[in-house]
């Protein structure tokens, strides 16, 4: 009867041993990614993103401008609110540690295009600006 249980146990041992070796491979693998530097998604270059604060006053006079100068209808983009999306927010994030930016440097608005990130309402209208083949 104890060479049951002993056998039992060498079992249930093996088992926890493999889940352990798999469980410690993907903390490894987890561990090494994100001291790479580099983002463990893939940032998707070919899309153009505006990321932008709901309370934020430069974001407010940037959407007035693509308003008034039709730029959605020149220009295919996304926009993005941060402030009150986690989910928008740690993809900013992403984004500008992409474009090799310290997060001291990162504010709203943010315009992400090209796998270029533009800074602030000046560099985001001139971008769309000549996207859109203003003057």
């Amino acid at each position: 009867m104890n060479i049951d249980i002993f056998d039992r146990f060498l079992g249930m041992g093996k088992l926890t041993f493999s889940g352990l070796i798999f469980i410690v491979a993907g903390l490894a693998f987890l561990a090494v990614s994100s001291l790479s530097g580099k983002p463990a998604s893939k940032i998707d270059t070919s899309k153009t993103v505006l990321y932008f604060g709901n309370t934020c006053p430069h974001c407010k006079d940037l959407a007035k401008y693509i308003e008034e100068n039709k730029i959605k209808e020149k220009v295919n983009f996304e926009e993005k609110e941060v402030y009150g999306n986690a989910k928008n927010s740690k993809e900013l994030v992403e984004v500008a540690k992409s474009c090799n930016l310290g997060m001291e440097t990162v504010g709203v608005p943010f315009l992400f295009a090209n796998g270029k990130c533009f800074i602030g309402i000046d560099e985001a209208k001139n971008y769309l600006r000549s996207k859109a083949g203003l003057p």
